[in-house]
């Protein structure tokens, strides 16, 4: 499938998107390349999704405000040994100060399904590949058993089998796994249940000033990158986007996280996956038997290197794409931060630092005599730190 994504008409001529399981069965067919175009359920539900694959990122006490349609979702590759015990003491939260239903808080994990038996009780599991269904363009089916499993109110924990890539296909690159479960029509069904998505990082807090923020209507939002030179990069990405006959806004520096509609997600995310592979076969140079000779070692950093595939390809799908696309500096803060944490400040990212709060040093174990009372959760590294020890002795006690 060549999956013509241009605004003028005129083809991209992407290549098929190889090394998608067989169990995804992606429709090939113009009407699925382009999820906008189906049919979206009469029903849109007021609520927040997460899709995460980390503890950490939803055991903070968010307080909740206003009811707002929105939907909150990360997503993380497939979940590491070493991760599933993080999933297990996942709850969702929901307070109010009128003690009536706030923005409903859902997480929505997707991983492998040998993860299920280490889930929460309180998570459902949802299999939307299940037989009968996973091939089929229709999904009544879908909308019966969001209305059956999705409340109104009560915020929820929701676990979607899904497999990874096929690792050999895709060289090795294990981050093209982020958006692929778009490819699943199922899957894009149950998410058209909410009206709009946040998409970030499994290494992301969130903070309480997310629930309050207001998507305008037809707009998208990102946060802010930092993969890019001026003489190289920039350049690169903009001679790719002309070969490839897409329009290039001249927005760099893109985020991981994305906000916006469901259909304008599924759409971002159906180019990026093809962006992704046209890339790594044709931008960088190729070893034997395929892909590129230098992938996740560092080499070409920061100018040209294929281990940020995954965020070149969303550059230039979102610029192509997006008519009111906008980067905010309050996705993706730096998690050692010694600023405020501040009501503008919507997403905590973990960047690579020496400095607390840092995601290897916790995975390190090196924060485990953390006195928790030192601590002020007023400033952004101290709120990271706070909700990652708490939430590691929560489990182990």
């Amino acid at each position: 499938m060549a999956c013509s994504a241009n605004r003028s008409g005129q083809p991209t001529n992407l290549p098929t998107l190889t090394g998608v399981t067989q169990q995804q069965s992606v429709q090939e067919d113009q009407s699925d390349c382009n999820p906008a175009r189906s049919k979206s359920p009469g029903k849109r539900r007021a609520t927040l999704v997460v899709l995460a694959g980390l503890l950490l990122l939803v055991h903070c006490a968010v307080h909740l405000g206003k009811w707002h349609n929105r939907v909150l979702r990360l997503h993380s590759p497939p979940v590491p040994t070493q991760h599933i015990i993080d999933l297990r003491e996942v709850r969702p939260q929901q307070a109010s100060s009128q003690g009536k239903p706030a923005t409903k808080l859902d997480l929505l994990v997707f991983g492998e399904r040998m993860v299920a038996a280490s889930l929460p009780e309180p998570c459902l599991l949802a299999d939307l590949r299940r037989s009968g269904g996973k091939n089929s363009n229709g999904t009544a089916w879908v909308d019966a058993l969001a209305d059956a499993v999705l409340t109104p109110d009560e915020p929820q924990c929701i676990f979607i089998p899904f497999p990874g890539i096929n690792m050999t296909k895709w060289f090795g690159y294990g981050y093209a796994n982020s958006l692929m479960f778009f490819e699943d029509p199922a899957i894009r069904a149950f998410l058209n249940h909410y009206s709009a998505i946040v998409r970030t990082d499994f290494d992301v807090f969130l903070t309480p000033a997310l629930l309050e923020l207001i998507l305008p209507p037809g707009h998208f939002m990102t946060g802010r990158g930092g993969y890019s030179t001026e003489l190289v990069t920039r350049q690169r990405l903009n001679a790719t986007a002309h070969k490839l006959r897409l329009r290039h806004r001249g927005i760099h520096h893109v985020g991981s996280t994305w906000y916006g509609p469901p259909a304008q997600m599924a759409e971002a995310a159906f180019l990026t996956n093809r962006l992704q592979r046209h890339l790594l076969v044709n931008e960088f140079e190729q070893k034997a038997g395929g892909g590129p000779v230098h992938l996740l070692d560092a080499v070409g950093w920061p100018e040209w290197y294929a281990g940020v595939t995954l965020l070149y390809a969303g550059e230039l799908a979102l610029n192509h794409l997006m008519d009111n696309f906008t980067r905010t500096e309050g996705f993706d803060g730096h998690s050692d931060s010694d600023a405020p944490l501040g009501g503008e400040l919507l997403t905590i990212h973990c960047w690579h630092s020496n400095k607390p709060f840092g995601k290897f040093q916790f995975f390190a174990h090196q924060y485990s005599k953390v006195a928790i009372d030192s601590l002020n959760p007023g400033i952004v590294k101290d709120y990271c730190m706070d909700i990652a020890v708490r939430s590691v002795r929560h489990l182990t006690n």
